[in-house]
């Protein structure tokens, strides 16, 4: 999939992606966009209710988009109260948010490079990034860059029971299950929003007990796997190499005991590769393997790397393939 930014199947120029950038992290920040890309008609009034905004604000805001090319009047060429988003709006969201993650959501990270040159652990501790800012941005590049390949890769194994390691909301959980009605799942994941939001999200798919949501590092799964007992499908989306290198050990026997509680699972995991050196991959994968390693503190594995380590947890036959987002690769691993 080439990642460059466009509109459609136009390249969007610099100026056009960073005007629709400020655009669309106003509009997040007025906690619009969700609401406005949807395909049908958003009327102000449920743009007001949803946002707590004025009337005058919303509307102001909904045609500066129209402007854009980014939303249209729901009655075209006639100005109304309501409006559409456009073929551009999810491409353009998908583009700016490698812009957004980049230089908002890694902002402390950059704004104190120097810090972190001069002592990094230091610096760690003291110039955090927004969990939910990395959350929202990395949303917006993943669902055209990574997302889809997972989800295709799990509905095609058609689980029966589907554990997503670091679920984080729930929407790759919640899209599974809606395709395979006969499915349930188990989500984990350390944070205490995310998993508020997660079971908010699973009530509104309606999916009752078929998805369990459990609050806790997956660190832990290490030395009580039983929330895998009986999965026919582990995924891990850019989560374990948070593990690396300083919880190398536990990565280690968290794996084994994939393999083990779950003998007859695939493991699906999505991660990135550092310094990838294909043309399109180069100049983002430098970056981000950059941040990681220097500022952020992570051990990037190669794709060797990964698959020797699948290996010796007990792994025998390992499949590779690339993703939409530079630098990444979806590993699965299957029993000997």
């Amino acid at each position: 999939m080439n990642n460059l930014t466009t509109t459609e199947s136009t390249p969007l120029s610099a100026p056009s992606l960073t005007g629709a950038a400020i655009l669309l992290e106003i509009g997040s920040e007025y906690g619009l966009i969700d609401l406005l890309r949807q395909p049908r008609a958003v009327s102000v009034s449920e743009a007001v209710l949803h946002s707590g905004l004025a009337a005058a604000a919303v509307t102001h805001y909904c045609e500066a988009l129209v402007s854009a090319g980014l939303l249209e009047h729901a009655t075209p060429d006639t100005p109304s109260r309501a409006y559409r988003s456009t073929k551009a709006m999810a491409r353009t969201i998908h583009d700016v948010g490698y812009l957004s993650w980049g230089l908002r959501a890694c902002q402390p990270l950059i704004a104190n490079a120097r810090r972190f040159a001069l002592d990094q652990r230091e610096a760690r501790d003291n110039y955090q990034r927004d969990g939910g800012l990395v959350a929202r941005t990395s949303q917006w590049m993943g669902e055209q860059s990574f997302y889809p390949h997972a989800e295709e890769a799990i509905l095609s194994l058609r689980p029966r029971h589907f554990v997503d390691l670091g679920c984080g909301s729930a929407r790759l959980l919640v899209k599974v299950l809606q395709q395979l009605p006969e499915a349930y799942g188990t989500g984990i994941d350390i944070s205490a929003k995310a998993c508020a939001d997660a079971r908010h999200a699973a009530g509104d798919a309606s999916l009752g007990e078929r998805l369990r949501i459990i609050e806790s590092p997956i660190q832990a799964l290490a030395d009580d796997p039983s929330p895998l007992i009986g999965a026919d499908v582990i995924h891990a989306g850019f989560v374990l190499h948070d593990l690396m290198p300083e919880d190398e050990p536990i990565l280690d026997r968290l794996l084994a005991a994939c393999r083990t509680t779950a003998p007859r699972a695939t493991l699906v995991v999505v991660d990135a590769v550092p310094f990838a050196k294909d043309e399109r991959e180069r100049m983002f994968s430098a970056a981000f393997s950059y941040l990681h390693h220097g500022f952020m503190g992570r051990e990037l594995q190669s794709e060797i790397a990964w698959s020797e380590r699948l290996a010796r947890a007990g792994f025998g036959a390992v499949e590779i393939g690339k993703l939409g987002i530079p630098g990444g690769r979806l590993f699965l691993a299957r029993s000997q």
